[in-house]
C-alpha cells in the first residue's frame, strides 16, 4: 500500500509539472511584451522631445524673418534666384523663403548637417490664410501667413509647429502724399506721384502713417484667439497700434525674442496665471496687465487680489498721463454692473494709485526704476489695469474705459508724448500737425525766438535760424552792438559810461548822440 500511495503520489507531480510549465511560458511571454511596450513608449517619448526641439529652432529661426521680402516690391512668394543658388537657407530674409524647404538630415542655416541626425528630416510649409480664420487658405495676400514645420524620423511624423506672422503696419513713408497709404516708397518714386523727397518725414505720420505703440498682445492661444481676444486686437489696430500676438503658453525664448521687436505687451484678462507666470516679470519693455492672479507673478504685490461688482471707479490722481483727460472723482468705466478690482495685499511701495474702487487700489502704475516687491526695480513701466475677473466681457467697456486702456499702452511704451492725442507735446511741433497745427511760416523776432522751438520747421531752433537774427536773444554777445540793443539791455555788445561828469558820459545803442561819443568811434557808428 505504501508503495502504491508513493507511485500516486509521484505521479501527481508530474501532472502539475505539466500544468505549471505552460502556465510560466505564458506568463513569461506577457512579461516580455509589457517590457517590450515599454520600451517603445520610452522610445517614442524620446524621439517626440527631440523632434519638438528641431521643430522649434527651426520655427524660430523663420519667425524673426521680415514679412515679406524687404528688397522685392513686387510682393512675389518664395525664393528668389539668389536665394536659390546657395542651396542653403543663408541668404533668407522672410517667412516665405522656407515655403517647401526641407533638409535631411536637418542642417544649420548655412548648410552644415547636424551630426547624428540621420534619419531626421524637417519640412517647411508656408501658406496665406485669412486674418478672421487662420485655418482657411486664401489665395492672395491678406495679411497673415501661416507657418508649418514638421520634424519627422524615418518617414514617421513626430512633431509640428504651427505659427501665424502677420504683415503689421507698414513702415513710415519716404514722402507724404494724404492718400491714406502709408507704402516704403523710394525716394525716386516721389517725383513721379506728386511727391516730395524728405527722407523719413514724419509730418504725414497721422493722415498716412500710424506711429502708435508695437503690442505683443498675450493671449490664451495665438492660433486661435477668443473673440473678446480678437476685440481687442481689433480696437488697437483702430488706434494705429501694431499688434502682434503670442500665446501665455509660449517658452521663456519664445518671449525673450517678441519683447525686443515691441514696445509693451499687454495680457489679457483670460491669459491662465500659471501659464504666462513670470515670463514677463524681467522684460525691458512696459508692461499693461489685466489679468490679476499675475500681479504677483509680476512683482507688483506680494499679496492677494479682492473684486467688487460695481460700473466705476474714482479717479484719485489725474496728474498722470492715463487719467489726465478725467477729473477726480467718480468715472463710469462700464456699461453695466462687472467685477472691477477692488484691492490688494502687499502692493509694492513703488506704486502710484491712480484710481481706486470702494477706496481701495485698482489702477495702478509703476514708473521705472520704481521699486516692486522685495526692492526689485522695475525694469520698465508697468501697469495695473482696474478690470480683472475673467468673467469681465470686453464689450462692457465703454468710451472712458477705452481712453484708460489706450493712454495705458502709449504710456507703459514710453510713447505719452503720442501724436494723436490732441496735446502739442515738447518735440511734437514739426512731427504732428494733428496735434500742434501748420507750421508758422517763419521764425518772428521778439515773439518765437527765444521759445526752444522750431516753429516754423526748418530743422533750425530759435537763434541757429537766420530769421532770428534780429532777435535781441540772439544778437546779444556776437560782439556788434546791433540795432535795437544798447548799453542796458546788451552791455556785452554795447559800451558805455554812465558814471562821472555829464560831458564824459555815453551809452552806446541807446539812439542818442552824446558828446562823449565824439565822432562815433566809440560806439562803432551806433551813437
Amino acid at each position: 500500500r505504501r508503495n502504491r500511495g508513493s507511485s500516486l503520489r509521484r505521479a501527481l507531480t508530474l501532472v502539475e509539472m505539466a500544468i505549471s510549465i505552460p502556465l510560466v511560458g505564458i506568463a513569461l511571454v506577457a512579461a516580455l511584451n509589457t517590457v517590450g511596450a515599454s520600451r517603445v513608449s520610452m522610445l517614442k517619448v524620446n524621439l517626440g522631445r527631440e523632434g519638438h526641439l528641431l521643430a522649434q529652432a527651426l520655427m524660430s529661426e523663420i519667425l524673426q524673418q521680415d514679412y515679406a521680402d524687404p528688397f522685392d516690391d513686387k510682393g512675389s512668394f518664395g525664393m528668389t534666384p539668389a536665394e536659390t543658388a546657395t542651396g542653403d537657407r543663408s541668404l533668407f530674409d522672410d517667412v516665405d523663403d522656407y515655403d517647401k524647404w526641407s533638409s535631411k538630415p536637418p542642417s544649420s542655416k548655412v548648410g552644415t548637417p547636424f551630426d547624428l541626425l540621420q534619419g531626421w528630416k524637417r519640412d517647411v510649409d508656408v501658406v496665406w490664410v485669412s486674418p478672421s480664420d487662420s485655418k482657411l487658405e486664401t489665395v492672395s495676400e491678406e495679411g497673415v501667413k501661416r507657418i508649418t514645420v514638421m520634424v519627422k524620423h524615418n518617414n514617421i511624423v513626430v512633431a509640428k509647429l504651427v505659427a501665424l506672422k502677420t504683415i503689421g503696419l507698414p513702415p513710415l513713408e519716404a514722402c507724404c502724399f494724404g492718400d491714406g497709404l502709408c507704402a516704403a516708397l523710394r525716394v525716386e518714386a516721389c517725383a513721379t506721384q506728386g511727391g516730395t523727397a524728405q527722407g523719413a518725414e514724419t509730418n504725414c505720420a497721422t493722415t498716412d502713417c500710424p506711429t502708435g505703440p508695437k503690442v505683443l498682445l498675450v493671449v490664451s492661444d495665438d492660433t486661435n484667439p477668443t473673440a473678446q481676444e480678437l476685440a481687442r486686437q481689433t480696437m488697437m489696430g483702430s488706434w494705429g497700434f501694431r499688434v502682434q500676438l503670442i500665446a501665455a503658453s509660449a517658452s521663456q525664448s519664445e518671449f525673450d525674442t517678441a519683447v525686443t521687436a515691441v514696445d509693451v505687451a499687454y495680457v489679457s484678462v483670460e491669459v491662465v496665471a500659471t501659464q504666462l507666470g513670470t515670463k514677463l516679470t524681467a522684460a525691458a519693455v512696459g508692461v499693461v496687465n489685466s489679468c490679476a492672479p499675475l500681479m504677483d507673478d509680476l512683482g507688483l504685490t506680494s499679496g492677494t487680489s479682492f473684486y467688487a461688482q460695481t460700473n466705476g471707479a474714482d479717479v484719485t490722481d489725474n496728474t498722470h498721463f492715463i487719467t489726465s483727460t478725467f477729473a477726480t472723482g467718480a468715472v463710469t468705466l462700464s456699461t453695466s454692473a462687472q467685477w472691477f478690482l477692488q484691492s490688494v495685499s502687499g502692493l509694492a511701495s513703488g506704486a502710484v494709485v491712480l484710481a481706486t474702487v470702494i477706496g481701495r487700489e485698482s489702477l495702478f502704475v509703476f514708473e521705472k526704476n520704481a521699486p516692486l516687491v522685495g526692492g526689485t526695480p522695475a525694469p520698465a513701466r508697468r501697469v495695473q489695469l482696474p478690470w480683472g475677473d475673467v468673467s469681465f466681457p470686453f464689450s462692457a467697456l465703454n468710451a472712458d474705459s477705452q481712453t484708460i486702456m489706450k493712454n495705458a499702452i502709449v504710456w507703459a511704451a514710453s510713447m505719452d508724448t503720442v501724436c494723436g492725442d490732441a496735446s502739442c507735446d515738447t518735440g511734437e511741433e514739426c512731427s504732428c500737425p494733428a496735434d500742434c497745427g501748420a507750421a508758422a511760416a517763419f521764425e518772428q523776432p521778439g515773439a518765437t525766438c527765444n521759445d526752444g522751438l522750431d516753429n516754423d520747421c526748418n530743422g533750425l531752433t530759435d537763434c541757429s535760424d537766420l530769421n532770428c537774427a534780429a532777435d535781441l536773444a540772439c544778437s546779444c554777445g556776437n560782439g556788434t552792438c546791433d540795432p535795437g540793443e544798447d548799453c542796458l539791455n546788451c552791455s556785452t555788445d554795447c559800451a558805455s559810461k554812465t558814471k562821472g561828469p555829464l560831458p564824459g558820459r555815453y551809452c552806446c545803442g541807446n539812439g542818442t548822440a552824446e558828446s562823449a561819443e565824439g565822432d562815433g568811434s566809440i560806439c562803432d557808428g551806433n551813437y
